[in-house]
């Protein structure tokens, strides 16, 4: 470790030529020591030994630049032939560079993967069920009927059952929001109607009323068609919970009226958010 303040004096030979080898010490040494050098200059180089960092001063002298570390191979510092191979620690640095986990991703459309830029969809699956039904069940005067569905367009995730609690829609485990639609296509009986109110609800686990549509119709013509429909907005939901959709109808003469069986008209369809 050497330090000088870089001025040479008049002296004997000797003392000149001790002094000249003191400056050449602090050279090449890169004035090393655990204080700072007495005399600055701009771009002066320091290794100060007490923080281990390789220092140079900045243009205007009046303050030490950090260049690195003394007893680290290049410095501490990344090369750019290694493709920051030579990171400490990769996971800090995108922490710090806040890139989040998708830099660690494949692109493509599975599940966990990052949406490649040119994908269509993103790489956003549709998870949802439409059941239906081609069954013509009946609907009396006066009476409110949880509607069965034997048969489905889709079903992703088991959400129905064709057979076993099938005028039910249940949620997945972990699935939190949902939304719901329905419709449902009444046929009149052979006698006419003058006036006649189709009401349809759909109900969460059986009690509470999520939707519902009314329709009031003044003239009902024998085997006249007569469809209600109904649309929840996105709802919050919790694993098991499950959904039905019930009819009421009530007319002037008391009639029956029965769903077409039509599978394009009657149907309640789950879709997940």
């Amino acid at each position: 470790m050497a330090q000088h303040d870089y001025n040479i004096g008049n002296g004997s030979g000797a003392t000149v030529r001790s002094d000249l080898n003191n400056v050449l010490a602090a050279i090449i040494s890169q004035n090393s020591g655990a204080t700072e050098p007495s005399t600055t200059g701009a771009y002066q180089w320091w290794a100060d030994t007490t923080t281990g960092i390789l220092k140079i001063r900045n243009a205007a002298d009046g303050a030490w630049v950090n260049v690195g570390l003394l007893d680290t191979a290049n410095l501490g510092l990344l090369l750019a032939s290694n493709n920051l191979s030579d990171l400490v620690n990769a996971g800090t640095a995108r922490t710090n560079m806040g890139l989040g986990d998708s830099a660690t991703k494949d692109t493509g459309t599975g599940s966990g993967d990052v949406a490649a830029g040119d994908h269509t969809h993103i790489g956003i699956s549709f998870r949802g069920a439409k059941a239906n039904t081609t069954v013509g069940v009946s609907v009396a005067h006066s009476t409110t009927v949880e509607i069965p569905f034997a048969s489905e367009d889709f079903d992703t995730d088991s959400i129905h059952d064709n057979s076993t609690n099938n005028d039910r829609l249940t949620v997945p485990s972990g699935v939190t929001k949902i939304r719901l639609s329905a419709a449902i296509d009444l046929d009149e009986a052979a006698t006419a109607v003058t006036q006649a109110l189709i009401i349809s609800v759909i109900r969460k686990n059986g009690a509470d009323v999520i939707s519902s549509d009314s329709k009031s119709v003044p003239t009902y013509n024998a085997y006249a068609h007569y469809t209600t429909s109904t649309t929840t907005g996105v709802i919050t939901v919790t694993g098991g919970d499950y959904f039905t959709i019930e009819v009421m109808q009530e007319n002037d003469t008391g009639e029956t009226f029965t769903l077409s069986g039509d599978s394009d008209l009657n149907w309640f369809q789950m879709e997940i958010i």
